[in-house]
């Protein structure tokens, strides 16, 4: 066994002591357009970019992104580069995508579950860095429920399971999300934990309204009402009302009837097509005519925050929910919310001891043609009437709520972007103190193949070798290759040499 000490200059150029990267986010779509995750990406890549100012370069590569989307992101130093569709999957043409933008320094490349996760994984093994990938939706509980298909569900799982499985490191979504990453990757030291920002929305309402007026949102698709509960939410204002009458109207008497708007249908329906759905589920609890109406999906954030003040209170009843970003935003309007227990939304409540500040209810779900059991609904009639009784109270709350989560950043995107650069160690990078060298200097940039090349001198010949250099954000990996040897080293120091202006990575090569 021989022993080889090396000193090697690496692509960490910068400031002194301060570790450059291009972070690299990979979306679908750019903004919101698709629901959750494209909400997440936005407003994570936005606080991203304010946080990392000139630290770090932060890009991110989606279809159809508009040259005046790209303009205004690039005032807040956030790098959006359109690519086709057909490439999002292309890691040559994402790199290729990134044209002179891209510098030559270390580079995280960040997915969103199946839906990016692979096109990180697969740049990273091109181009080497780090991958991570943003765990949003736990695919054996939400399509289990579904179970549309069980060979589609198994593939999907199986599909998801592998991308976190093999990614460097995985952020999960809020509570229920990190225990499912845990699962999945059975390495708890590459999961973390990451919290969604809690929403800017200063606007709020000065009094409550005198009307009752209810708001579900987020996308309505046909095929998943066992998950999202839309029609549990319809059929409980209908039967809520309905009960007060028949108890004499105390409730919804006079101009007080319910109303309720429903914010997320497709584009492409017919929204007069989705009223006579409508009308049709909630007739069967009552034969008044009452204000339940259908609203195509709403893109654009500042008009929908806009719009949720306006409302008396929210409803997220999902059966299962990994997070609940349209729960968290409908609290950032100021408003009382109905949210279910069965959400990680709720675990967060719970663990910060807020849930005192909103309503829930657990929610079970069914297979029937409803979607939801009596018992569903008799819960969400109770606090659908509980509510409407003691609204003074609750909108007290709500504001309570909403002051407590806004008020020191601690749950802010600003707040949720820091983290994240915390535990890829971006953040705050530690100086080290120089190493003496032992061996010979290898000064010679990486080829194309991110290769450094070589020459050893021992026993009075040269022997030459090749260093490949591979790194996650707490260890660099060396694996070095001769025409005798093959061999992989973890780092021994990471070391800034003020006079070179350059960083140096000291390891230890062992090899027969």
């Amino acid at each position: 066994m021989r022993t080889v000490s090396c000193i090697i200059k690496i692509g960490f150029y910068g400031e002194a002591r301060k570790i450059m990267a291009n972070i690299c986010m990979l979306a679908d779509a750019w903004g919101p357009k698709f629901g959750g995750i494209n909400s997440f990406n936005y407003d994570f890549c936005l606080a991203l970019a304010r946080v990392c100012k000139d630290a770090h370069k932060v890009f991110c590569v989606a279809p159809d992104i508009s040259r005046r989307e790209i303009a205004v992101a690039g005032e807040q130093k956030l790098q959006l580069v359109n690519i086709a569709k057909v490439d999002l999957g292309d890691p040559n043409a994402i790199y290729q995508s990134l044209g002179q933008n891209w510098d030559e320094n270390q580079v995280v490349w960040v997915g969103h579950d199946i839906i990016t996760g692979e096109a990180a994984l697969r740049c990273k093994q091109n181009y080497g860095g780090t991958s991570i990938v943003f765990h949003h939706m736990a695919y054996e509980e939400y399509y289990g429920i579904l179970n549309p298909d069980p060979a589609a569900v198994k593939r999907k799982v199986d599909t998801q399971n592998k991308i976190l499985s093999r990614a460097d490191i995985v952020f999960a979504v809020g509570p229920i999300l990190f225990e499912s990453a845990q699962d999945i990757c059975d390495e708890p030291e590459k999961c973390f934990r990451i919290d969604p920002g809690f929403a800017r929305n200063s606007h709020l309402r000065k009094n409550p309204l005198n009307s009752f007026h209810g708001v579900v949102f987020g996308r309505v698709e046909k095929g998943n009402t066992v998950i999202k509960q839309t029609q549990l939410a319809i059929a409980a204002v209908a039967k809520a009302y309905e009960e007060d009458c028949t108890a004499g109207g105390h409730l919804f008497g006079g101009n007080k009837k319910p109303k309720l708007s429903i914010i997320g249908y497709q584009s492409s329906e017919s929204l007069q097509a989705v009223q006579e759905e409508i009308n049709g589920c909630y007739k069967g609890y009552t034969q008044a005519a009452l204000s339940i109406t259908p609203q195509h999906y709403l893109e654009d954030r500042a008009s929908l925050f806009d719009e949720l003040k306006n409302y008396s209170f929210a409803m997220m009843l999902s059966s299962h929910e990994g997070f609940g970003l349209v729960g968290y935003e409908a609290i950032s309007a100021g408003i009382p919310v109905i949210i279910s227990q069965s959400s990680g939304l709720y675990r967060f409540l719970q663990e910060n001891k807020l849930d005192g500040y909103a309503q829930s209810i657990p929610v079970q779900g069914s297979k029937n043609g409803a979607g939801f059991t009596e018992q569903d609904l008799n819960r969400t009639v109770h606090e659908i009437q509980q509510l409407r009784r003691d609204y003074q109270a609750m909108f007290g709350l709500a504001r309570t709520l909403h002051g407590i989560i806004s008020k020191d950043g601690k749950y802010s995107w600003d707040h949720c972007a820091e983290t994240f650069l915390e535990k890829i160690s971006l953040l705050h990078p530690t100086p080290s103190p120089a190493v003496p060298g032992t061996g010979k200097a290898v000064d010679g940039e990486p080829d194309l193949d991110g290769r450094w090349v070589g020459t050893l001198t021992r026993d009075g010949q040269g022997h030459d070798f090749v260093l490949e250099i591979d790194h996650t954000p707490s260890d660099i990996i060396c694996k070095a290759f001769s025409h005798h040897s093959t061999s992989i080293s973890e780092i021994g120091n990471l070391a800034f040499d003020e006079e070179a202006n350059a960083w140096k990575l000291h390891f230890t090569w062992k090899c027969t």
